[in-house]
C-alpha cells in the first residue's frame, strides 16, 4: 500500500535519480556517495557532500485524482487517497579545490549537472520508484517557478547555514492512501406498503 512512507520514497527516488547519473557516467565530477538527503544546514563546511536534497514544503494536490471512494471487496469501500505535491531544495556546495575560484567552479558545475538530470528526467517511471513508491504511477519532477523566485526567503529559515546556490524542485502527484474502509450492506429485499385508501360512499 502507498501509505504514510510515500513521502519518504518520493525523496528517495529523486536523490537516487541524481546518484544514478553520478554513477553511470564516469566523466561526472561528482560521486554518487557526495549527493544526500539533508537540509543546508546539516552540511558543514568541511563535509564532502556536494549536493543536497531536501523537502521543505508539502501541499495537498487538489486536481489529482477523483474522490470517489474505492471498491476493495465485494461489500468493502476505501476512502480515496490524499495526493499531495513535495518541495525540494537542491543546494551545491563547493568542491575540494585548494583556490577559491576552483571551488566555486566546482560548486556551479555540481548545480548544473543536478539541473540538467532533472530537466532530462521529467517524469519518473513506475519502474524506477523507490520503496512505497513502487507498484504507483509515475510522477513528474519539475522545476518550480514561483519558488525560485523567493529562494532567499526559503533560505531565511536555515539560520545557521550560509547561502549557497540553490534551486526548487517538485514532485506530483504523490498519493497516500487512507486506510479506512467502510463495508457497506445490499438491499436485498424491500417491502413496499400501499395505502388503499377509504371508500366513501
Amino acid at each position: 500500500m502507498a501509505g504514510y512512507e510515500t513521502i519518504a520514497a518520493a525523496s528517495e527516488t529523486v536523490v537516487s535519480v541524481l546518484r544514478d547519473r553520478a554513477k553511470s557516467d564516469e566523466a561526472v565530477p561528482i560521486s554518487p556517495e557526495e549527493i544526500v538527503l539533508a537540509p543546508p544546514d546539516d552540511v558543514d563546511a568541511d563535509s564532502a557532500v556536494r549536493l543536497s536534497v531536501f523537502p521543505y514544503k508539502i501541499t495537498r494536490n487538489d486536481q489529482q485524482g477523483s474522490q470517489n471512494r474505492i471498491r476493495v471487496g465485494s461489500d468493502t469501500f476505501r476512502k480515496p487517497p490524499l495526493f499531495v505535491t513535495v518541495s525540494y531544495l537542491v543546494t551545491a556546495y563547493p568542491g575540494s579545490g585548494s583556490k577559491t575560484d576552483e571551488q566555486l567552479h566546482d560548486q556551479q558545475v555540481a548545480l548544473g549537472l543536478a539541473m540538467q538530470v532533472i530537466h532530462d528526467t521529467g517524469i519518473i517511471d513506475a519502474d524506477n520508484l523507490k520503496g512505497a513508491l513502487q507498484g504507483t504511477d509515475s510522477f513528474h519532477l519539475s522545476l518550480a517557478e514561483q519558488a525560485n523566485d523567493r529562494i532567499e526567503q526559503i533560505w531565511g529559515s536555515f539560520v545557521d547555514a550560509p547561502f549557497s546556490p540553490s534551486v526548487v524542485y517538485v514532485t506530483s502527484p504523490i498519493p497516500i492512501e487512507s486506510t479506512r474502509e467502510q463495508e457497506v450492506t445490499r438491499v436485498a429485499e424491500r417491502d413496499i406498503e400501499m395505502d388503499q385508501g377509504t371508500d366513501r360512499e
